[in-house]
């Protein structure tokens, strides 16, 4: 904040402390010959969105939401969405120890610190699954004593032996 800023913030403190505010604004309509309700929307407005501003924070994307923006282009978007909904349900790599095993072994690299955070760097690499691979995953039932590493670590290999 400049000095100017500063002293004129105090000014109109030192104003409002003087007289109210509606004679404050009274003044200033009549300075800039401007009708009162003028005024106080854009005063009102002002102070919505300086609120606003304060108190919203961006909502956080789903990670169905991110999968659908990943894969908007890719021929096996909606295999991709379905796996981010079992992802999200924790129906496919259920923990977190699943998803590193998985980045090892597709070569995913840095830090993975939640299921959560790790999403994308996940769905970004099945991106480049063949659809055939995708649909094995998805029809792997997940009570077969099968876990989902193990479902997936299958996938790769019979994926590059063909």
């Amino acid at each position: 904040m400049t000095m100017k800023t500063e002293l004129l913030e105090l000014e109109m403190q030192l104003l409002l402390l003087r007289y109210s505010e509606d004679q404050v604004l009274r003044a200033l309509a009549e300075a800039q010959s401007k009708p009162l309700e003028e005024i106080q929307r854009k005063v009102t407005s002002l102070r919505e969105k300086k609120h606003t501003a304060k108190t919203t924070k961006p909502a956080k994307k789903s990670i169905s939401e991110t999968v659908e923006e990943l894969a908007a282009e890719s021929p096996n978007r909606d295999l991709l969405i379905e796996l981010a909904a079992k992802y999200e349900n924790k129906r496919f790599l259920p923990e977190l120890k699943d998803v590193k095993r998985f980045a090892e072994k597709s070569g995913i690299s840095g830090s993975m610190p939640t299921r959560e955070s790790s999403a994308k760097r996940l769905f970004t690499a099945l991106l480049g699954f063949e659809r055939n691979q995708l649909e094995g995953i998805l029809s792997e039932s997940p009570g077969s004593g099968e876990s989902a590493f193990s479902q997936l670590s299958r996938q790769l290999i019979e994926g590059s032996s063909e």
